[in-house]
């Protein structure tokens, strides 16, 4: 059963990424979301270089990125939809980035990362793969702009 504070809670989130980044054109609706799921979803373009989707399930906001999906939950409590929106704009911006680590065609992990002084700091991450025996290979940077 839908949460109609929760619905709020997404419509209003949403409308603050939406006002945040008006160079973007928001998407049309994944085929694999519920339709019970309140969704704003950004396809591939000029200023982005891969599909966000942000949607709201139960009571836990989610971002998915490239190959990153980060939940971030309970959505009714003021904090967590405030880290919710920063955490999304910021990547939509180019503000923030993703980071990848692969071993061949095999993603292991995600992260989310903000900057921190002359580095980065890691916001979220998000395993892919529990058990690979070897290190990754690869790390890759990903932004906004692309693949860096």
């Amino acid at each position: 059963m839908r949460n109609e504070q929760y619905v709020e809670i997404a419509e209003r989130a949403f409308a603050e990424i939406q006002a945040a980044v008006p160079h973007l054109t928001v998407g049309s609706r994944p085929t694999w979301a519920r339709s019970d799921d309140i969704v704003l979803a950004y396809s591939r373009q000029p200023g982005l270089a891969f599909e966000v989707c942000c949607y709201l399930a139960d009571d836990i906001l989610h971002l998915t990125a490239h190959r990153f999906w980060g939940e971030w939950f309970s959505c009714h409590v003021p904090e967590v939809e405030k880290k919710y929106v920063q955490s999304v704009t910021s990547l939509l911006r180019g503000e923030w980035r993703l980071i990848e680590a692969s071993r061949g065609d095999r993603v292991i992990w995600t992260k989310l990362e903000r900057p921190d002084g002359n580095g980065w700091r890691t916001v979220y991450s998000h395993r892919i793969l529990n058990l690979v025996p070897f290190p990754p290979k690869k790390i890759r940077v990903i932004t906004s702009a692309g693949a860096a």
